[in-house]
């Protein structure tokens, strides 16, 4: 079974296209197997779309606002560990 790793960051704000590619990019080099982002700043219509951008499992806090939403982003698990979330 292999560890799981986790990072936390905070990416204050990725509302900006070429940040949270950035962000994205950077986080899937650091092959962690779980990242906690902080002050992601986003709204409910964007979850499903930087969700499918991320490419892999992503949850993210459910408010109305932008305000210090937090993004909860999983890296390819084997569906092993997924089945036993």
């Amino acid at each position: 079974m292999s560890n799981i790793t986790i990072s936390s960051l905070n990416v204050r704000g990725l509302d900006n296209n070429e940040k949270r590619r950035e962000i994205f990019q950077w986080l899937r080099k650091k092959k962690f197997s779980i990242y906690m982002l902080q002050e992601v700043h986003c709204t409910e219509i964007s979850f499903e779309t930087w969700a499918t951008e991320w490419g892999y499992r992503a949850f993210f806090s459910s408010i109305a606002s932008n305000k210090a939403v937090v993004a909860i982003l999983f890296n390819n698990f084997p569906s092993r560990f997924e089945a036993n979330m």
